[in-house]
């Protein structure tokens, strides 16, 4: 039996005990528990299967996250890793790729819907994400204005008939359009 903090009543002849200290994550990170027991996975399956009551059914990293804050994790049970959640700055867009779930029915497209194993065709807003990074893997698409100066380093340039160098000034501005930024990642 696993009990949470409080006061329980066994009787000490048929019962043992032993305390074990909540785990705390602290704010700005997040909590990935693996399960350590059940039955193993079918080849190619990564995330574990739990129970009604939270209990493992299988060994494999278990979907979701846990939040800041103190939680009750069993350690025959659990291992705990701690990880940073993914922060997109202003001006980028975050391209989500699920590494778990269903195969799409056409393998050959470039963008699949949602819930479904590959790049997602929605990206995310600028913001912090908890994803579990063995689930979800979130890419950075810069979509600001970005300025390439071929003049810069003489990089266009051609000889005149009398032998003098010609250096052209060309400058090229761009920028990755934001709805389009899941399709320019995969392309």
């Amino acid at each position: 039996w696993f009990h949470t903090e409080g006061r329980y009543f066994y009787n000490p002849l048929n019962w043992d005990w032993r305390v074990i200290r909540q785990e705390t994550i602290q704010d700005g990170e997040m909590g990935i528990l693996i399960s350590l027991t059940g039955e193993e996975l079918p080849y190619g399956q990564f995330l574990a299967r739990l129970d009604e009551n939270g209990v493992p059914v299988s060994k494999g990293i278990v979907p979701g996250v846990l939040r800041p804050g103190r939680h009750a994790i069993h350690p025959s049970l659990f291992s705990l890793e701690r990880r940073s959640p993914v922060t997109i700055p202003g001006g980028f867009k975050g391209v989500v790729t699920n590494l778990a779930g269903p195969l799409a029915e056409d393998p050959n497209q470039l963008l699949v819907p949602k819930g479904f194993r590959g790049v997602q065709e929605e990206s995310l807003d600028p913001g912090t994400y908890f994803v579990n990074p063995y689930e979800t893997r979130i890419s950075l698409v810069d979509c600001r204005s970005q300025r390439f100066n071929l003049a810069e380093n003489k990089y266009m340039g051609f000889p005149s008939k009398d032998g003098f160098w010609v250096s052209l000034v060309g400058i090229v501005e761009f920028r990755v359009h934001p709805e389009r930024a899941a399709e320019v990642y995969v392309i």
